[in-house]
């Protein structure tokens, strides 16, 4: 069973991933532009048009292939340290989480120039960031999910691949 038919017919489904040399792979260009054109990442719970979940799962997909679960996990203890500085009553985002927030590209960044497996999420987080689309907790809340889904998803994907790669040797 391929992945293209886990979520079946969905538009979104068939747009996330772009079929090369017979397989189904992930569309990176897809995904950023639509979240490119979102104002606050709260607008995605209210988009059914726009699939978190399934874009989740495509970028994990695609990370998959060469980055490693404890890699990954390191940037999202990043995120959710800085989310435990919000207080439960709080709307609007406190400065130093902002400014928290504004260092996640540059060191997703350095990590790309020295491992090009993160180069793909580099992009995706950066459009999350783009725009000042998380300035809100309702916002920071929804993106510390998609973050943890596409984290779920990675090592579901990773376990699958390592137990593929020890049953063919």
């Amino acid at each position: 069973m391929n992945e293209y038919n886990i979520y079946g017919d969905l538009p979104v489904w068939k747009n996330n991933f772009q079929k090369q040399n017979g397989e189904f792979q992930p569309n990176l260009k897809f995904i950023i532009a639509e979240i490119g054109k979102k104002e606050h990442f709260a607008d995605f719970q209210t988009d059914p048009q726009s699939n978190l979940v399934v874009f989740s799962y495509a970028i994990a997909k695609k990370l998959s292939e060469d980055l490693k679960p404890t890699q990954l996990r390191r940037f999202y203890t990043y995120v959710k340290k800085l989310q435990y500085k919000v207080e439960p009553h709080e709307t609007n985002l406190p400065p130093e989480v902002l400014a928290g927030l504004a260092f996640l590209p540059p060191k997703l960044a350095g990590a790309s120039t020295r491992k090009g497996e993160v180069k793909p999420l580099f992009k995706v987080i950066s459009a999350c960031l783009a725009n000042e689309k998380i300035k809100t907790k309702p916002d920071y809340d929804y993106f510390v999910e998609f973050f943890e889904a596409i984290l779920d998803y990675h090592q579901v994907l990773s376990k699958e691949k390592s137990n593929q790669e020890e049953s063919e040797s």
